[in-house]
């Protein structure tokens, strides 16, 4: 494929931006590395994975999951940051669906994800409310303590898993990807419980 294409995915998902959650609040821009920084095939296989220089927020994460959960396209995230009196949440108006792929595309990954939480590195993700799909991952800091390097545990996912209706990220710092699945599941179940517990 070479790099264009790769890249300019990763554009279309707004990774390299930070993203306007509400009046003077932004997420980090995380770093979205130019083409010219990403020659030879060892750069393109890093970057392609999420290694190398690429650097990215949970928030951009979100964008992916987002995007993967509702068919291609994605809301970019936003705060809610007050409240009216009586209790009611301020309304504010969600920005227009970026498409960022085919639906053909997000349906296939749905599929890839929800078999990793089934039978591959997420089990630990498994909640006991409903179907969860993600990944895990552990990023690499360049850091280390006593000898070790310090590594950071994530886990991107969207539940329920047929029929998404939420996304989330967790990291965890000095951990993997698999304690990162647990406390997702954990927020999967407190989620359910509070909307179950809601409904009339």
């Amino acid at each position: 494929m070479g790099i264009k294409p790769i890249r300019q995915m990763a554009q279309a998902l707004s990774f390299g931006s930070a993203i306007r959650l509400g009046d003077g609040y932004f997420s980090g821009r995380g770093n979205l590395p130019h083409e010219s920084e990403l020659q030879g095939q060892a750069a393109i296989f890093n970057f392609s994975i999420g290694q190398g220089t690429l650097l990215l927020s949970p928030l951009s994460m979100c964008n992916l999951y987002s995007a993967i959960a509702r068919d291609g396209s994605y809301i970019l995230p936003h705060l809610v940051t007050g409240f009216r009196q009586g209790g009611s949440a301020e309304r504010i108006e969600p920005s227009a669906p970026t498409k960022a792929f085919s639906p053909q595309t997000a349906a296939r990954l749905r599929k890839d994800l929800r078999r990793v939480v089934t039978d591959g590195t997420g089990k630990t993700a498994k909640a006991e409310s409903c179907t969860v799909a993600g990944k895990t991952a552990t990023a690499q800091t360049g850091r280390y303590e006593n000898g070790k390097e310090i590594t950071v545990g994530w886990f991107c996912g969207f539940f329920p898993a047929d029929d998404p209706q939420y996304v989330g990220v967790v990291t965890v710092e000095n951990a993997n990807g698999t304690a990162a699945a647990a406390l997702f599941a954990k927020m999967v179940d407190t989620v359910m419980k509070t909307k179950n517990a809601s409904q009339p």
